[in-house]
């Protein structure tokens, strides 16, 4: 089983275009790093080679539609499902993005900029600690890129400062 050990190195994005290579031995890597809705409900015939390949390489998972910046409740039913997920195949760490991707119900899976107020941090903080409880693992926070964030009251770094407070 996948455990995250010394991870060091280089890491690549696994996809599924070169899957079976790694599983064959073809291609390899320190780590790899994996977008987990792109795997939790794969076709079967990816399903034994990816089993293969989370037992014999270390692996980050980076997911892509948490929102924990919308202003919803979490969605736990997801968070639920995600910690099934890296259960199953041993990963131990899993990042999201401090943004939003989803507008009541509907996912974008882009990377929208959250409103760096006093009122959001708090929000995105009890969220991130109620991830983090179903998850039994630090749920790890990326900042997003953004070129505009709507409402801003204050600079990026008290926003992300008072998240993680």
């Amino acid at each position: 089983m996948n455990r995250l050990k010394n991870i060091s190195g280089a890491g690549v994005g696994l996809r599924r275009e070169f899957l079976h290579e790694i599983d064959r031995g073809d291609f390899t890597s320190d780590f790899f790093e994996i977008t987990p809705e792109n795997w939790m409900h794969m076709p079967f015939r990816y399903r034994e080679s990816f089993r293969r390949v989370m037992d014999k390489f270390p692996a980050i998972a980076h997911g892509v539609s948490l929102s924990i910046g919308d202003t919803h409740p979490l969605n736990v039913n997801f968070v639920k499902s995600m910690k099934s997920f890296l259960d199953e195949y041993g990963i131990l760490h899993y990042s999201e993005h401090l943004s939003f991707t989803s507008r009541d119900g509907a996912q974008s899976y882009e990377l929208l900029p959250v409103p760096m107020t006093e009122q959001m941090a708090k929000l995105i903080g009890r969220k991130v600690r109620e991830a983090s409880e179903i998850l039994e693992r630090p749920l790890i926070l990326e900042n997003a890129t953004y070129y505009y964030v709507p409402y801003a009251e204050m600079r990026e770094t008290d926003f992300i400062n008072l998240v993680l407070e």
